[in-house]
């Protein structure tokens, strides 16, 4: 396991289809794990690096992986887009149980906001980006695919034309223009 410098063949970006609702139903079991390292939060966890172990306390025991490992495999599972909803709606749920567990009074009570807020706000804006990340992907496999088109179309009519005498240089210039 150990940190992603350790490992730099490290990939989990690519979560096949037959996996990626199972694993994101496991992530979201583990929602306190995954926002405390998303939040780069306790040395329980070993956010952002990670640990070579699993955390355990007694009968309790959880996950230790490194921030930027976590978010490739939730990036991997979101390729789903029902494993996203999960994972995003038990990230919001978590963060909002931690707001209203925290003191309801100002003053000394108030600096008790400050963390819940903050791992909220590092928690979702990393939810957004693996979001974001999946739209850009699936928008950029569409012009690369319509890219693909134009250019096989370029050289399939060109091909012939060009060896046409005397006309065959101009066509090809008039099929550079069309495609």
């Amino acid at each position: 396991m150990g940190t992603d410098k350790e490992n730099p063949k490290a990939h989990g970006e690519n979560v096949p289809d037959n996996l990626r609702k199972g694993l994101g139903r496991s992530l979201a079991d583990y929602v306190e794990d995954t926002h405390h390292i998303l939040a780069e939060r306790g040395p329980k966890y070993g956010s952002p690096s990670g640990m070579d172990v699993i955390w355990a306390e007694g009968d309790d025991a959880g996950i230790t992986v490194g921030k930027d490992s976590l978010m490739r495999v939730m990036r991997g599972v979101s390729a789903d887009d029902q494993s996203y909803s999960l994972l995003y709606d038990s990230h919001r749920h978590y963060a909002m149980q931690e707001l209203a567990e925290a003191p309801k009074t100002s003053g000394e009570g108030h600096e008790s906001w400050k963390n819940p807020a903050s791992d909220a706000g590092a928690v979702l804006g990393a939810m957004n980006s693996i979001g974001a990340d999946v739209i850009y992907d699936e928008r950029d496999g569409k012009i690369g695919e319509i890219n693909d088109t134009a250019r096989y179309a370029y050289h399939v009519a060109g091909a012939p034309v060009t060896a046409i005498p005397l006309v065959g240089e101009s066509a090809q210039r008039m099929i550079d223009a069309a495609t």
